[in-house]
């Protein structure tokens, strides 16, 4: 008899360990894992629904030379956002042509451009022309209103180089149906396909 209570014993202790394993894994499958996400072009912001749509560039992809990954990110509510210094920042002071690195804990949408929760984002450095008559962020502004005429399939800004007094930014659409090279001056803001 005294051999039935310790297997007894030795069962409900194998019951306890089993059900607290159970429940540890169950509460760590869980929780949410961040993960850095897309480094790109800040390309639109939609003020209604609180989203950022990111698209890489030649410098900042990830995968083969004819695929640029894009997302539209909607900020959860604990959100961080850095600029590129470290300091906090408010979601409204994100532009579109800030180039930015995105975290996230969701998994991305099986769409084009694809979805996800926003959990944090940090403003890059901005790069000027040698002349530091422009910078980065608003040659792409000023290259995205202009191509907003032309490519309705989505713009994808692929490149932005700051030359002596002036800008060239490389773009195409969605598809890459239509490459455009864009020459930005420097000082006027004006904007001549090349």
């Amino acid at each position: 008899m005294g051999n039935k209570k310790g297997n007894d014993t030795m069962k409900k202790a194998l019951i306890l360990i089993i059900a607290a394993l159970l429940i540890t894994g169950c509460a760590t499958n869980h929780k949410k894992v961040e993960k850095q996400a897309l480094t790109g072009y800040v390309t639109e912001k939609d003020y209604e629904k609180k989203g950022l749509l990111v698209i890489e560039n030649d410098e900042t992809k990830t995968s083969d030379e004819n695929f640029y990954a894009a997302e539209w990110y909607f900020p959860k509510e604990e959100a961080v956002f850095l600029d590129s210094k470290g300091n906090s920042i408010s979601y409204d002071e994100i532009e579109v042509g800030h180039t930015v690195s995105t975290w996230s804990t969701t998994p991305s949408a099986q769409s084009y451009p694809s979805g996800a929760e926003l959990s944090k984002l940090i403003i890059k450095e901005e790069s000027k022309n040698p002349i530091d008559q422009m910078d980065e962020k608003s040659a792409v502004q000023h290259a995205i209103n202009y191509l907003k005429n032309t490519h309705n399939d989505g713009i994808i800004i692929k490149s932005a180089s700051g030359q002596k007094d002036h800008w060239l930014i490389k773009a195409t659409d969605y598809d890459h149906k239509t490459d455009t090279t864009l020459k930005i001056n420097a000082q006027t803001g004006e904007v001549k396909e090349i």
